[in-house]
C-alpha cells in the first residue's frame, strides 16, 4: 500500500471513530405552518438553525427532523416515530398539538422531553413556553392609543383562545391607558395562516369601523400590507415586519425563541428538565426574551418617547399590565397585590367588555362570489329571447288545437305536436335558471326543467315517426288502430319515467347543487357561484341518456323517410335533430380548448337551447303556420294514397307508393284503419 494510500484510510478511521464517539443528540420540530410565512415559522426555522449551531460546536452529533405544516394527524404520527427511536427532545410550535401529549404517552417515553407552545401545566417530560407577549402588546396599544384621531382601533386574530385573548386584551388596555376614550375591534380570521382571510379583516376593519392604527397576530405580512396601502400606522410581529410591508409598521415586537430552546437543550443534557424546571421559565416578557424591533422613520418622535417610556416601565415591572380594579369589574381575580396570577393571565377566558368583536372573517365572507345576474346583458339577453320563444310556442299551441281539422295539422296528429311544444315550454323554463344565481332550487330548475322537457319534446318526435313508421311498414289487410293513448301510455309516458327516476336518483345521492369554482382568469379572492355535484356520475347518465334518445331518433326518421310527404316529417325532424348534435358537439369543443368562465358555460348552454328550440319550432311548425295563414290550407283534402275525413281514414297501397324496400312488389291489396277520431290514428 502506498503512503499516500495509508494516511488516507487512516484519516478515514479517525474520522469514523471520533463521529463514533461524539455525543449524540436527536430533537425534532413539528412546524403549523410553512416556513415560508417569513412570520412565526420562519422564526421558529431561525431559531432550530440556531440552537443546532450551538450543539455543534460543543461537538455533538445532532440528528433533527422536520415536520412542516403539520396536520393534527401527521403530528401524532411524528411523535410516536420520533419517540420509538429515543429522541431526546420534541418541539411543538403551536398548542394545537397539546392533546396529542396525554399521560399515558408521556409515561411511556420518559426519555423524550417535549416543549409546547402554551401546554396548561409542566410535567416531568414537558414543558409549555407560554410567551408573555401581551407585554408588548400593551406597549403597541399605548401606541395606538397616542395617535389615533377616530378613536378606533383594530386587531386581526387567528383564534380566540386564551393566548390570544390575553394579548388583545393587554393592547385595548395599553389604548385605554393613553385614551380612555378609544375603542378596539377585533375580527378573527379562526386561521394562522390565510393571507385571503387576513387581507378581507383588514380591509373590513378599515372600511366598516374607521380604524386609523391597528395590530394583528398573524404568520405573514398581510394585513400590515393591507394597512400600508391606506396609510394606516401599525405594529407587527414575528420579525421586522416593517422590511416586507412597508414603513407604516411603526414596529415589531421580536422573540428571541433560541434563548429559550438553549435552556431547554440544556436543562436535557444536564438531567435537570423536570416539572419544577418548567414552573421556573414558562414565560418570556418585554425585556427577557422579547424586544422591539428599530422604529420606522415614519413615526413621530413624541410617538417614540412613549414607546420608549412604556417599554422601559414594563421590563423594570413598574407598569403591570393586568392589574387593578378593572380587573375585578371584568371578573377575574386579583391576588393581594391587586393583579392577576401568572396562570390565570394565560388562560384568560374572555375578551374584556369594552373590546368589541362584530364579525369572524370566514370564507364566505371573504370571497368575492361572480354569477350571472339577471340585470346583466347576457340575463337580460337569455331572458328576452327565452320570453319570444314560449309566447311563439304558446302561440302554435293555440294555432293548433284551432285548426286541428286542417289536413297539414291532422296527418301531423295535433295532439303530439301540442305535446312537443309544451315540452318546448318546460325545456325553454329551464334557461332562466342559467341567467341567475346559483341556488339549490335554481341548480334543480335548471336540470330537472330541462331534462323533462327533452323527454317530453323527443319522446313526442319518437312515437309520432314510430306510429307513421308501423302503419306504412305494415302489408297485412286486417285492420288496426294506433290510439294517442297507447302511444302516450307506451312511448312518452316511459320516457318520462326514466328522466324523472335518473334526477330523482341524482338529486337524491349527489344534488346538484350551488358550489363555487375558481378560474385562472380571476383574482384570487374572487369564485364563481355555480351549480355542480361533487361526482360526475349524475351529469354523465343524464347526458347519455339524451344521446340514447337522440340516436334512437336518428335511426326512425331515416327508417319513414320515403313515406307520402304530408305525413311524412323526418327531412325537418332529422335537421332539427342535426342542429341539437352540432350545438352539442360546438358547446363540447369551445369547453374543452377556451378557458373555463361562468359567462361562457351560461351562454353556451343557454344558446344552445335557445337555438335547438327555435329551429325545431321553425321547422317543424313554421310552415305549418304559412300553410295556414298564408295559403288558408285548412280544409279537408283528398291524397292519392286514401281519403281523410273526420270518421275514418283509409289507406291504399300501391306499387308506385312503396319505398320502404318494396318496389318490386307491386300488386298489394287495400288496408283500413277505423276510429272514432282520426286524430287518434296518424
Amino acid at each position: 500500500m502506498s503512503r499516500s494510500l495509508y494516511l488516507l484510510a487512516c484519516l478515514c478511521v479517525a474520522l469514523a471513530c471520533g463521529a463514533l464517539a461524539a455525543p449524540q443528540f436527536k430533537m425534532g420540530f413539528i412546524y403549523s405552518g410553512p416556513f415560508t410565512d417569513f412570520g412565526y415559522n420562519y422564526n421558529q426555522e431561525l431559531a432550530r438553525i440556531a440552537v443546532t449551531d450551538k450543539l455543534l460546536d460543543l461537538g455533538y452529533n445532532v440528528t433533527t427532523e422536520l415536520y412542516e405544516n403539520a396536520t393534527y394527524v401527521e403530528a401524532d404520527a411524528a411523535i410516536s416515530s420520533m419517540t420509538a427511536r429515543g429522541f431526546d427532545l420534541v418541539v411543538m410550535t403551536t398548542n394545537f398539538y397539546n392533546d396529542l401529549l396525554n399521560a399515558s404517552r408521556l409515561a411511556a417515553f420518559p426519555r423524550t422531553k417535549f416543549v409546547v407552545q402554551a401546554m396548561p401545566g409542566p410535567t416531568n417530560n414537558s414543558v409549555g413556553l407560554a410567551s408573555d407577549g401581551y407585554t408588548a402588546r400593551f406597549v403597541a396599544g399605548a401606541m395606538c392609543g397616542s395617535i389615533t384621531k377616530s378613536n378606533k382601533i383594530g386587531f386581526v386574530g387567528p383564534l380566540p383562545f386564551s393566548f390570544m385573548i390575553n394579548q388583545i386584551n393587554a393592547f385595548a388596555l395599553g389604548a385605554r391607558k393613553v385614551n380612555p376614550k378609544v375603542e378596539v375591534v377585533v375580527v378573527w380570521t379562526f386561521s394562522f395562516l390565510d393571507p385571503l382571510l387576513s387581507a378581507k379583516a383588514a380591509e373590513y376593519l378599515v372600511r366598516e369601523h374607521g380604524i386609523d392604527c391597528g395590530a394583528a397576530q398573524q404568520d405573514d405580512d398581510t394585513v400590515q400590507r393591507v394597512w400600508q396601502a391606506n396609510k394606516i400606522p401599525s405594529t407587527g410581529a414575528n420579525g421586522d415586519t416593517r422590511i416586507t410591508a412597508g414603513n407604516y409598521v411603526y414596529f415589531s415586537q421580536l422573540e428571541d425563541t433560541a434563548v429559550w430552546y438553549w435552556r431547554f437543550i440544556q436543562s436535557v443534557l444536564n438531567g435537570t428538565f423536570d416539572a419544577d424546571f418548567g414552573n421556573q421559565i414558562r414565560a418570556t416578557s418585554l425585556g427577557d426574551g422579547i424586544t422591539l424591533s428599530s422604529f420606522s422613520p415614519l413615526m413621530p418622535y413624541e410617538t417614540i418617547q412613549l414607546v420608549k417610556d412604556y417599554t422601559n416601565a414594563v421590563s423594570n415591572h413598574s407598569e403591570r399590565v393586568f392589574c387593578g380594579p378593572l380587573m375585578q369589574q371584568e371578573g377575574y381575580r386579583v391576588g393581594n397585590d391587586g393583579c392577576m396570577s401568572g396562570y390565570d393571565i394565560v388562560f384568560m377566558p374572555k375578551l374584556f367588555s369594552f373590546v368589541s368583536n362584530p364579525l369572524n372573517m370566514t370564507i364566505d365572507l371573504a370571497l368575492t362570489k361572480l354569477s350571472v345576474k339577471p340585470s346583466s346583458g347576457l340575463g337580460i339577453a337569455l331572458f328576452v329571447i327565452t320570453s319570444v320563444l314560449v309566447a311563439i310556442c304558446i302561440f302554435f299551441i293555440f294555432d293548433i288545437s284551432r285548426y286541428r281539422e286542417a289536413e297539414i295539422i291532422r296527418t301531423a296528429s295535433p295532439f303530439f305536436c301540442v305535446l312537443i311544444l309544451v315540452g318546448f315550454v318546460v325545456g325553454l323554463m329551464s334557461v332562466y335558471g342559467w341567467a341567475d344565481t346559483p341556488t339549490f332550487s335554481i341548480c334543480q330548475m335548471r336540470i330537472w326543467l330541462g331534462g323533462v322537457g327533452f323527454a317530453t319534446v323527443f319522446g313526442a318526435l319518437l312515437v309520432k315517426n314510430w306510429r307513421i313508421r308501423q302503419i306504412f311498414a305494415n302489408e297485412s289487410l286486417e285492420i288496426f288502430a294506433i290510439t294517442n293513448k297507447e302511444l302516450l301510455l307506451q312511448g312518452v309516458l316511459p320516457a318520462l319515467i326514466v328522466e324523472i327516476i335518473i334526477l330523482a336518483v341524482w338529486t337524491g345521492v349527489d344534488p346538484y347543487t350551488a358550489t363555487t369554482a375558481k378560474s385562472p382568469l380571476l383574482n384570487f379572492d374572487q369564485v364563481y357561484q355555480v351549480c355542480r355535484s361533487k361526482q360526475s356520475w349524475g351529469v354523465g347518465i343524464f347526458l347519455a341518456y339524451k344521446c340514447l334518445i337522440l340516436a334512437f331518433a336518428v335511426v326512425l326518421s331515416y327508417q319513414i323517410r320515403g313515406v307520402d310527404v304530408r305525413y311524412n316529417e323526418s327531412t325537418l325532424i332529422g335537421l332539427s335533430i342535426y342542429t341539437t348534435a352540432i350545438v352539442a358537439i360546438v358547446a363540447i369543443v369551445v369547453n374543452v380548448v377556451v378557458v373555463y368562465t361562468l359567462e361562457m358555460e351560461a351562454a353556451i348552454i343557454g344558446f344552445g337551447i335557445l337555438i335547438v328550440v327555435a329551429s325545431m319550432v321553425g321547422l317543424i311548425f313554421g310552415p305549418k303556420s304559412w300553410s295556414i295563414h298564408v295559403l288558408h290550407s285548412t280544409e279537408h283534402q283528398t291524397s292519392p294514397t286514401g281519403t281523410v275525413t273526420r270518421g275514418q281514414t283509409t289507406r291504399i297501397k300501391s306499387s308506385n307508393h312503396s319505398s320502404n324496400g318494396r318496389s318490386g312488389k307491386s300488386s298489394k291489396s287495400s288496408k283500413s284503419t277505423t276510429s272514432e277520431d282520426a286524430d287518434d290514428k296518424l
